[in-house]
């Protein structure tokens, strides 16, 4: 069984920060094959004075592709969850969310 990405994405981030890399935790999802749906995922970003943020998903050892669709960006996976709310008194509500890939 394999560790989920959000385990990789925090390995990776807490590496660059001990080599004084400054990095950051990405949510999203990821864009299976045609017959797949978007499933949750999370990767890593590093910063390069040259090039900027570059991202690296640590689970698929590449960096992310246009299959990635990203959803929320910050210090780690508290602060990037894709779905936060405040329950209110009164009705429920309910959320739905899709997503396409466009052609």
């Amino acid at each position: 069984m394999h560790a989920p990405a959000s385990d990789y994405a925090h390995g990776f981030i807490g590496a660059a920060r001990a080599l004084e890399i400054p990095a950051r935790y990405v949510t999203g999802y990821l864009h299976g094959s045609d017959s797949e749906q978007p499933a949750l995922h999370a990767w890593a970003e590093a910063w390069d004075d040259g090039l900027g943020w570059i991202g690296f998903d640590a689970m698929l050892l590449l960096c992310p592709t246009d299959r990635h669709v990203r959803v929320a960006v910050g210090l780690d996976a508290t602060s990037t969850m894709p779905v936060r709310s405040i329950p209110v008194a009164g009705e429920p509500q309910v959320l739905a969310m899709s997503v396409e890939a466009a052609q």
